[in-house]
């Protein structure tokens, strides 16, 4: 039995295609082929009866370069050997955790003092200054080759240590003195004064600032620890007085809107789109994260239904055939985002004898994180609690095999990874195969199934876009003529 070519077939309401996985490209068919090449890849090849016609067109295919059966023979990622010249020379961003302490305590927070294990609690650790100095230093000779470097400010909330960034920001300033220095910070917002706006933004910080939704949905999960009390008010407060008084530091912000998928997302999408201080702010969405979440975390029907309704207008007025002003932006920029991502990597990949998933960065060199203590992780999203994740230390330097095996995660799953038709375009992480201590085999083949559907629905997406837009223009010209 010859080997079965390595593709994804793929049809859409209009047309039917397969996926090329060797060049990472769709190819449109006729329907009778995408038939036979269904048959061709199912499991009962042996009962195929075959067609000469479409066996004809299938080798003329095949000269074309398309159809391949060739597989990756490895699964390794390419960066493994380069990994010490990476984290020695080339890191782009370090992130600074200067408190573990926060005066908030959101209801789904991983930092809440749950039972779970899967991370640290909240608690009055915070980074001393010797310590930030060492990392600081550090940074600046482990990105001796990065025409641009990045400083992160994180917590818990940051702005409790609004003196220790002070001081660092000079500090940084003079190390990275000739180098092309970027300073970033990730508040909950309650402390961001007009004053501490303005001075942020004097000293080049782009603000983040987290926030659930409008004020019932706000109010209900993400609180004061002191006392208990609902936190939008004080947020949308130090906003308006920011608009007010520093107008440039203002549309200098961003808003990051942690979804909670329990929520109505109507709601959301309204006080983004129709609130006069964050109609105008920059806005992005993420999900709240169920695998590190205290509390149990599903997208239910409803939400789903609702995701897709607002997806689809997205889509449509990105058409003309649907008013972009009834269509949020929070949807909007997410779809634009992860289209732009999608189409730039088409055509780009083809498969290598040795090649590995593409989900995992290079740990470490992208966005280092440093806890309070000193320790590495790879980013700020993965668990502090776990020994797998950590990647080194601000005394001893990086643990290089520690970070080749996050790096390496694909190795865990070999024989499915090479016969992935989502290879290519996986978006599993390290921090999707901890399961609190080791890297699992069965937590990575848990999320497989997941991102070949969020793939598949790429595919999908992409595709309706370029045939809606083919019959556009098709009606155009017949209407010229």
């Amino acid at each position: 039995m010859p080997a079965r070519p390595f593709i994804h077939l793929v049809k859409t309401p209009l047309y039917f295609y397969f996926y090329e996985v060797n060049k990472n490209v769709l190819v449109r068919i006729e329907e009778r082929l995408y038939d036979y090449l269904k048959n061709v890849l199912s499991d009962t090849q042996d009962d195929l009866q075959t067609n000469p016609e479409m066996e004809e067109k299938i080798d003329q295919l095949k000269r074309q370069g398309y159809l391949s059966a060739e597989r990756p023979l490895k699964i390794e990622h390419p960066y493994v050997k380069s990994l010490p010249y990476q984290l020695s020379r080339n890191i782009a961003q370090m992130t600074l955790q200067l408190t573990q302490n926060c005066n908030f305590r959101c209801a789904y927070c991983v930092y809440g003092g749950s039972d779970l294990g899967t991370q640290r609690g909240h608690s009055s650790k915070k980074m001393n200054l010797e310590t930030a100095y060492a990392c600081i230093d550090f940074l600046r000779e482990h990105s001796r080759d990065q025409e641009m470097v990045c400083i992160g400010f994180y917590g818990g909330e940051p702005l409790l240590e609004l003196e220790m960034i002070r001081k660092l920001i000079p500090y940084a300033k003079k190390k990275f003195e000739g180098k092309n220095l970027k300073f970033t910070i990730t508040t909950n917002g309650s402390l961001l004064t007009k004053e501490v706006a303005k001075y942020l933004y004097d000293h080049g910080v782009s603000i983040v600032v987290s926030l659930d939704g409008p004020k019932e949905i706000q109010d209900r999960s993400r609180r004061f620890a002191a006392d208990g009390r609902g936190t939008f008010d004080t947020i949308r407060n130090n906003l308006e007085e920011i608009q007010r008084e520093y107008p440039e530091v203002y549309r200098s912000l961003n808003v990051n809107t942690v979804v909670d998928p329990r929520n109505q997302l109507e709601r959301i999408y309204d006080l983004f789109d129709h609130d006069p201080i964050f109609s105008n702010l920059a806005a992005h969405m993420s999900m709240v994260a169920s695998d590190y979440s205290v509390e149990q975390v599903a997208v239910t029907d409803k939400f789903a239904i609702g995701e897709n309704k607002e997806q689809f207008k997205a889509y449509m007025s990105l058409l003309g055939r649907y008013p972009k002003k009834n269509v949020s932006r929070l949807t909007s920029s997410a779809i634009l985002h992860q289209m732009d991502r999608f189409v730039k990597d088409m055509g780009k990949t083809r498969i290598f004898k040795t090649m590995a998933p593409g989900g995992p960065c290079i740990p470490g060199q992208k966005r280092l994180f440093v806890s309070s203590d000193g320790t590495f992780f790879p980013c700020e999203r993965v668990s502090e609690t776990s020994q797998a994740m950590k990647i080194g230390d601000i005394k001893t330097g990086f643990d290089i095999e520690a970070a080749a095996r996050l790096l390496n995660i694909g190795a865990l799953t070999q024989d499915e990874c090479k016969n992935c038709w989502a290879i290519a375009n996986c978006m599993i992480c390290a921090r999707q195969c901890d399961n609190g201590g080791e890297l699992s085999r069965e937590f990575k083949r848990s999320h497989c199934r997941d991102t070949k559907r969020q793939v598949h629905e790429n595919l999908l997406n992409y595709l309706l876009l370029q045939e809606l837009r083919e019959e556009m223009h098709g009606k155009e010209r017949s209407g010229r003529q």
